[in-house]
């Protein structure tokens, strides 16, 4: 998927520090659970590796998210060029997790249900992706009007707008991993590595995700 999601594929998440993260309004995923709820999977099984790349890949997009939230005050709404490249940062972090999410509805989440035999079993995550469509498109479409000049960039109105994404985005993107164990319950480990090659691939053709995770990381 990418460089930095790759050189840690099998390590829990060490608990972030208020000092080395921006812990509002999301909140990181500190660790895959499968040892709490799911200790009848290997440790060597593939979805407890995918699980905690999906919870890396997640925590680029708490990241971004939180960065954009508590750095918004610094950003001068009369300067031009900042507010372009302060909601342009933005906007790309929205073009990532929209990518994500299609990416997972239209190959990983078929694919899951398709190796486990168990139709569905995958739609309680896509209910969760239509829980947060309206209040991430209004972020977007706040963005898109600041970045063109029709409206005046404004820090608290831009909060407002991530607050009300928050509660369902976060709810979403922490519940998905337990899903991703409790798939990998009911089939082997070549067909979970088969639906997360799927995503890998899906995803890489169609986002740029070094240059997300690179922004994100200087976040």
């Amino acid at each position: 998927m990418c460089l930095f999601f790759c050189a840690y594929p099998t390590l829990e998440m060490a608990t972030p520090t208020r000092q080395a993260w921006h812990g509002k309004p999301f909140s990181l995923i500190t660790a895959t659970p499968y040892l709490r709820y799911f200790s009848a999977l290997p440790a060597g099984q593939d979805a407890v590796r995918v699980a905690r790349l999906m919870a890396l890949t997640h925590n680029t997009v708490f990241r971004a998210l939180n960065s954009v939230y508590v750095q918004a005050d610094a950003v001068d709404p009369l300067n031009i060029r900042d507010v372009v490249s302060f909601t342009s940062f933005a906007t790309f972090a929205i073009d990532f997790l929209e990518n994500h999410h299609q990416c997972e509805e239209l190959v990983f989440f078929p694919m899951l249900e398709a190796k486990a035999g168990v139709p569905g079993l995958m739609g309680n995550n896509v209910e969760q992706h239509r829980a947060f469509d309206l209040p991430l498109g209004a972020l977007r479409n706040y963005l898109d009007s600041a970045r063109r000049g029709r409206t005046a960039l404004d820090a608290a109105s831009l909060r407002d707008r991530i607050d009300a994404l928050a509660p369902a985005l976060e709810c979403h993107l922490h519940d998905e991993i337990p899903s991703i164990l409790a798939a990998g319950t009911r089939m082997s480990d070549e067909a979970m590595s088969a639906c997360y090659k799927a995503l890998h691939d899906e995803a890489e053709g169609t986002t740029d995700m070094f240059k997300c995770v690179l922004c994100c990381l200087k976040a």
